[in-house]
Formats: C-alpha cells, structure tokens, sequence
C-alpha cells in the first residue's frame, strides 16, 4: 500500500533537517515539507536530503 501522508518539519537545522532525512529514508510520507524562516536554508536542506537519496 503506498503512503499517502504529507508531513511538514518546522525547522529546517540540524534536528529538522535529520528528521526529514529519517523519514526520507525509511518512507514514512509521501510528502515532506521543510519550513524555516530563512527560505534558502529549507530549500537547501531539502535539496541536499532529495540527492542524497
């Protein structure tokens, strides 16, 4: 059965960044959306999580 769930990670530092990397890696969503105040800092983040996977 595929996943189907949408989780979003405020924080994109050390702590939120490797719970989306976790959750990436053992597919617990199908979504995960990384929030921060700096914009290019999730967007980073996430980009780096994406490649490392």
């Amino acid at each position: 059965m595929a996943n189907t769930n949408k989780i979003t990670i405020i924080g994109a530092g050390q702590v939120g960044s490797t719970v989306a990397f976790a959750l990436t890696v053992k597919e617990l969503a199908s979504e995960i959306v990384l929030i921060d105040v700096v914009k290019d800092k999730a967007m980073g983040e996430a980009m780096d999580i994406r490649q490392g996977t």
